[in-house]
């Protein structure tokens, strides 16, 4: 009997000191894949290319120059990544034209290009005709005068144009007028302050863009002094554009009530600027709920005919209307008191 209780012991002891070897290397085991995860943690610039890819894209690129691209080496790989980078904008002449040339060749999938008071800005659009073909946005603004034959080159080179925005930059030549008229998707075109402009070009180039949804020709100036933009010029213009027009901006020194009741036909529109309207007269700006129901902003400038009584009467009327608007420019109008 002793005998059996002594064995029977032994297996007892014998079991309970597996069983604590068992637990003793399972905590080890665990213990040692802990400290191999505190020697090694995964930090955020050690993330695959393709996640890293995935959130640069929600950054700006002016972002992605100033913050991402300073962090790490492996950060300013993947931030040069060309697909990452939709915009290119120059401003001056500080950068060196080889640079934004190189720049350009870079980035193949850029869709907007802005050149802003740059001042040869001739070899830089030859190089956008080389690489950009799929461009959609175009601006040079305030910049030297373009040479007919290279303006045409990024027209044809361009095909998929839908905003071109030649603010400022004087051009000559009639065939241009007659190339931009031809891009399939164009929406968006500004012909400011270019003093070779003629009604003949425009009515061109307008007549034929049966797509536009904005026009703006602000601050217009004519080195032909006779020459004027007046009601019978701006007639076909708006009648043609009645039915697209989202914006327009027009210079109106020379417009009378004719061609107010015209601007009035184009009842799409979202966005309205009329500088210098000083025949405006204050009961047609009254009714202005009438005829633009979508209308967020409106700018009128210089309008002498304007009163307060006028605007009472716009936001009483049409104060459903009105509710939509987000910006309202009335400066110059020297009858508003309040």
């Amino acid at each position: 009997m002793k005998t059996l209780l002594l064995s029977h012991d032994v297996t007892f002891r014998k079991q309970a000191e597996r069983r604590f070897t068992t637990k003793i290397s399972n905590n080890t085991s665990v213990s040692s894949r802990l400290s191999n995860f505190t020697k090694s943690p995964t930090w955020f610039h050690d993330l695959p290319l393709e996640v890293l890819l995935k959130i640069f894209s929600n950054f700006s690129e002016k972002e992605l120059r100033k913050n991402i691209i300073p962090v790490c080496q492996k950060w300013r790989y993947a931030a040069l990544k060309p697909q990452l980078w939709k915009c290119f904008e120059v401003v001056g002449g500080k950068i060196p034209l080889n640079r934004i040339c190189y720049e350009i060749n870079r980035f193949p999938y850029l869709q907007i290009v802005v050149l802003k008071s740059v001042h040869d800005p001739k070899q830089i659009i030859r190089q956008v005709c080389r690489c950009l073909s799929n461009l959609k946005e175009l601006t040079i603004k305030d910049c030297e005068e373009i040479p007919e034959k290279t303006l045409i080159n990024v027209l044809y080179s361009c095909r998929n144009l839908e905003k071109l925005n030649l603010s400022g930059t004087p051009f000559r030549g009639k065939k241009v007028f007659e190339d931009i008229s031809l891009l399939p998707n164009l929406k968006s075109l500004n012909l400011a302050k270019n003093p070779y402009i003629t009604i003949q070009k425009l009515t061109t180039c307008v007549l034929n863009c049966t797509g536009l949804e904005e026009f703006r020709l602000s601050k217009w100036v004519s080195l032909d002094e006779i020459l004027k933009f007046d009601d019978q010029d701006v007639s076909p213009i708006l009648l043609n554009l009645s039915s697209s027009l989202r914006s327009l901006t027009l210079d109106c020194s020379n417009l009378t009530t004719n061609s107010f009741n015209k601007i009035f036909t184009c009842n799409c529109l979202e966005r309205l600027s009329l500088h210098r309207a000083k025949h405006l007269d204050g009961e047609m700006f009254a009714k202005l709920h009438r005829y633009f129901p979508a209308l967020t902003v409106l700018k009128v400038k210089h309008a002498s005919q304007i009163s307060d009584a006028n605007i009472v009467q716009l936001f009483t009327e049409g104060e459903e209307i009105m509710e939509n608007l987000q910006t309202l420019d009335l400066s110059g109008c020297w009858q508003i008191t309040a």
